[in-house]
């Protein structure tokens, strides 16, 4: 049950990672043209990845628990529920790393084209 919980709350993580990456793609080359490498436009956006991962996979186990308490109590008669923790923790860290590859992907495919072509092509 925490599975589904956080996994219909993080569900959205990858995407909208992929997304954000996909609107700073006018801002990632610009960085590069004044002087940042690949190396180093790459390790910003990782980090931003795992802090954005590991805050929403918190607050979507804390958002999760509530219901399952209610759950828990309202079946067995105990709030705290039985559920086995590895697996749990096992979907939870599956997640941050789906959320990972999906801007590992993203920051890829914005960083293809050289820098001064991607300057002004979406405007």
């Amino acid at each position: 049950m925490l599975a589904h919980g956080g996994l219909r709350d993080e569900q959205p993580l990858g995407d909208r990672g992929a997304q954000t990456v996909g609107s700073r793609g006018e801002q990632l080359p610009r960085v590069a043209l004044i002087g940042a490498t690949r190396g180093q436009v790459r390790a910003t956006m990782r980090v931003e990845a795992i802090l954005v991962a590991a805050i929403s996979m918190v607050f979507g186990v804390l958002v999760a628990i509530p219901p399952l308490m209610g759950m828990s109590y309202g079946i067995s008669g105990q709030p705290v529920p039985a559920m086995p923790v590895l697996g749990s923790l096992a979907i939870i860290g599956g997640m941050g790393a789906l959320a990972l590859v999906a801007l590992r992907v993203a920051t890829g495919a914005a960083l293809r084209r050289r820098p001064i072509e991607e300057i002004g092509s979406r405007e």
